[in-house]
């Protein structure tokens, strides 16, 4: 009788315990990260922002390969989730949205705005993992109180390669450094000349660039703020992090259209801290699109300091001298196709790539990538791009790209390139008179067959029009 009370009552404890969902390691083992967030939100909360809850946004962190996640901070549970976690039941675990691409940052899950964070951002850096989640639970909260960009990355149209821009912004940069550890008597009148060189600094750049700067300083600074109020080291120690960043952005245009903004909006967010306390109030009060209001406002009687300790002239002679080799660099890059004793093919898309009826697939490494202007790029590794039923373009070999009109290509032996022209080798008549039909060329790295095509040919020089079929011509 005894026997069967005890298995009775283990039974019932069974039971009472809600079931635990089993997922990869890349997940079980965020989970005791999230609880210890959640303990860490009561005394950072107040530190982030006023009215920031930690605690109130849901997150969801996935993982691709195993199209599961954990989810957090929803009151309802959506189909298919379990409690990640028998103690802990605000933790779930559960399916990927079906049908949909995996996010990063912000976006909607269950009804709900979500933080979405991939599980290796937080394990690859455990000592900020903790960083990493108050970072993204900020930009959802950021777009609550609509501290989005107005204007989001505007394309590839950054100067990234503007020399003058790049010796003011690094003379920016090592002054926010400075004022990290500076006296705090000694904060206004740097501040202002800080706001003085920006604004000269700005007045090259376009209005939409200038939007965009200051816009991405609020957006991603101000995260990068809440997250170091969570750090282990605490504030002041991961001030270190920020300067070593600040040093290397803008060389060469390093980190300049992007990265650098989330480090040169958290340093200002630490020295108004420092400055004046209460400069959240006021930031309030503003159009939360840009810091330099505060600055202003923090700067209205003070003189600005003399800056002479950054050595701007020494910043512009190392940045035109830099730009001037890497553009240097660059054509030398396009030359070696373009101007190749062997054979160049340059491939015209623009007539196939301006119509609907036509279905595009593309494939590529994302490195050797080098960037040469906002209409061009080339590429050094792989690349595929297929047109449904009008073309197949395969090359491991550089390629020089014009957006959205062209691809070109070289190579050193002509000989070793296979062209033929509905089977058979074309033959070109004068003048170059070109022939149509439909195109296969197999080279070393590389293939491209049209269905059907123009193809020219002079001074070694392949040309090759990629036309569409009469049926898929609107």
């Amino acid at each position: 009788m005894l026997r069967r009370r005890v298995v009775f009552i283990a039974l019932l404890v069974c039971i009472s315990v809600a079931p635990a969902a089993q997922g990869p390691d890349s997940l079980s083992r965020l989970v005791p990260l999230l609880i210890q967030a959640d303990r860490a939100a009561v005394a950072a909360n107040p530190k982030v922002w006023p009215g920031f809850v930690y605690e109130k946004y849901p997150i969801f962190i996935w993982d691709a390969e195993a199209s599961m996640g954990l989810l957090a901070h929803i009151d309802t549970a959506p189909p298919g989730f379990l409690p990640a976690d028998p103690s802990y039941s605000s933790i779930l675990y559960g399916p990927m949205p079906a049908g949909e691409t995996p996010q990063v940052g912000p976006a909607g899950f269950a009804g709900r705005l979500t933080a979405w964070i991939p599980a290796e951002a937080l394990s690859e850096r455990p000592d900020r993992a903790l960083s990493t989640l108050f970072e993204n639970v900020f930009s959802v909260f950021a777009h609550y109180q609509r501290m989005a960009l107005a204007n989001p990355f505007p394309g590839n149209s950054y100067p990234v390669l503007n020399a003058e821009n790049n010796a003011l912004a690094r003379a920016e940069n090592l002054l926010l450094a400075r004022m990290l550890s500076m006296g705090e008597v000694q904060l206004k009148p740097h501040l202002k000349a800080f706001l003085d060189l920006r604004n000269r600094r700005q007045g090259m750049l376009s209005e939409e660039h200038r939007e965009y700067e200051n816009g991405m300083e609020v957006f991603e600074g101000l995260a990068k703020y809440a997250g170091l109020q969570v750090e282990g080291g605490g504030v002041r120690a991961s001030t270190a992090d920020l300067v070593s960043r600040l040093d290397k952005f803008n060389r060469e245009g390093y980190g300049g259209a992007k990265e650098r903004y989330a480090y040169t909006g958290c340093a200002l967010a630490l020295i108004f801290d420092r400055a004046v306390p209460d400069w959240k109030l006021f930031f309030e009060k503003t159009q939360r699109n840009s810091l330099l209001p505060v600055i202003g406002n923090l700067t209205l009687e003070a003189s600005p300091a003399d800056l002479g300790f950054l050595g701007i002239p020494g910043l512009q002679a190392e940045e035109r001298a830099a730009v001037d080799r890497i553009l240097a660099e660059r054509q030398a890059l396009v030359d070696s196709i373009l101007k190749s004793p062997g054979l160049v093919v340059a491939v015209d898309l623009r007539t196939v790539l301006s119509l609907p009826t036509i279905e595009w697939s593309q494939r590529f490494s994302k490195n050797g990538i080098t960037k040469l202007s906002p209409e061009m790029e080339i590429r050094n590794e792989y690349f595929e791009l297929v047109g449904e039923g009008v073309m197949e373009f395969r090359s491991s070999r550089p390629i020089l790209i014009e957006v959205g009109k062209s691809i070109t290509l070289e190579f050193p032996d002509l000989k070793k390139v296979l062209v033929t022209v509905d089977g058979r080798k074309p033959e070109f008549g004068e003048g170059n008179v070109p022939v149509i039909g439909r195109l296969d060329i197999r080279g070393e790295h590389f293939e491209l067959t049209a269905d059907r095509a123009q193809v020219s040919y002079a001074n070694r020089r392949l040309g090759v029009e990629i036309l569409p079929r009469p049926e898929l011509l609107p």
